[in-house]
C-alpha cells in the first residue's frame, strides 16, 4: 500500500509539473508574439486626442457596457503609437475594469520636459498589496505577482520611451503612462 502511495504521489507531482511546464511555455509564446509584433509595429505620431479616441472605439468594442469614463479634452500634443500600445492600454484597462466594475477612467496631461501623461484610475484594491510600501514607483517586473500582461505593457511603454508608474490609495489605482511627445503627425515603419 505504500508503494501505491508513493506512486501516486510521484504521478500528481509529475501531473503537475506538466501543467507548470505548459503554463511556461504559454507564456513564453505570449512573449515571443509580443517580441515579433514590437518589431513589425508601424509606428504612428498621432495627436493624443486622436490616440485616445482611437483607444476608446476599441474599449467600447471590447467591453460596450464597461463604466469607462473618457476625458473630454487633451493637451494639444502628438505622441508616437504602435498597436503594441494600443494592446498595452487596453490591457491596463482590462486590469481596472476587472478591479474596479463599476468606475474607470481614463485622462490625459502634459507633463513636464515635453512628455504627456495617459492616466487610467480605478476604485478597486487589486494592485494594493503588489504595491504596498512602494505607491509611485515605477513597474519593474511580473515577480510581485502583477502577471505577464502588466510586464508586458511596461516593456511595450519603455520600448516607445516611456514609464509606468503607479499610485495606489484607498480610493483605488492610478496607472500613470508617460510618453514623450513626438514630431508632428505622421505615419511610418520603425
Amino acid at each position: 500500500a505504500t508503494s501505491d502511495q508513493g506512486d501516486k504521489h510521484l504521478e500528481d507531482d509529475l501531473s503537475m509539473m506538466q501543467q507548470q511546464l505548459a503554463l511556461c511555455s504559454g507564456h513564453l509564446q505570449q512573449l515571443t508574439q509580443a517580441a515579433v509584433e514590437a518589431r513589425n509595429a508601424k509606428l504612428e505620431n498621432l495627436p493624443v486626442s486622436a490616440w485616445l479616441k482611437r483607444l476608446r472605439e476599441s474599449a467600447t468594442l471590447l467591453w460596450p457596457a464597461g463604466p469607462i469614463r473618457w476625458a473630454d479634452e487633451c493637451p494639444e500634443a502628438t505622441v508616437a503609437v504602435d498597436a503594441t500600445l494600443d494592446q498595452a492600454v487596453l490591457n491596463l484597462l482590462a486590469n481596472a475594469l476587472t478591479a474596479s466594475p463599476q468606475w474607470v477612467a481614463v485622462s490625459c496631461q502634459r507633463a513636464d520636459n515635453a512628455r504627456v501623461e495617459i492616466i487610467v484610475e480605478d476604485h478597486g484594491d487589486g494592485l494594493e498589496s503588489a504595491f504596498a510600501g512602494a505607491p509611485g514607483e515605477d513597474v519593474v517586473d511580473s515577480r510581485n505577482g502583477l502577471g505577464v500582461g502588466l510586464f508586458l505593457s511596461n516593456a511595450t511603454i519603455q520600448r516607445l520611451g516611456g514609464h509606468l508608474r503607479a499610485r495606489v490609495s484607498d480610493q483605488g489605482t492610478t496607472m500613470v503612462i508617460d510618453l514623450p511627445m513626438s514630431g508632428a503627425p505622421s505615419t511610418g515603419v520603425i
